[in-house]
């Protein structure tokens, strides 16, 4: 505290001038821009015959893998990761 003279009120600095407060500029938004990539599908036909002879066991012996996996702690997302790619293994369809 400032030693002030008796009778003079304690007298403070003057408050600083505020920094002139600017307009922000107006910039029109970004367009929104939405990029979607399709994979080509097989035909009908292929994930049909690749179902019937290929895709039944596969999924079987997938599964019972993913399950397997899960059981294990340590080994569970991938077991979990496994699971949610079941319908492209026994199908050939891809999202």
């Amino acid at each position: 505290m400032q030693n002030n003279p008796p009778g003079q009120p304690n007298q403070l600095p003057p408050p600083y001038a505020p920094y002139p407060q600017y307009p922000q500029p107006m910039y029109p938004p970004p367009p929104n821009i939405t990029v979607v990539q399709q994979r080509q599908q097989l035909s009908f036909l292929i994930r049909a015959l690749y179902f019937c002879f290929i895709g039944w066991w596969f999924g079987i012996a997938w599964a019972l893998t993913a399950l397997l996996l899960i059981c294990t702690i340590i080994l569970a997302p991938i077991g979990l990761l496994m699971l949610n790619s079941l319908p492209t293994v026994l199908t050939l369809y891809q999202k």
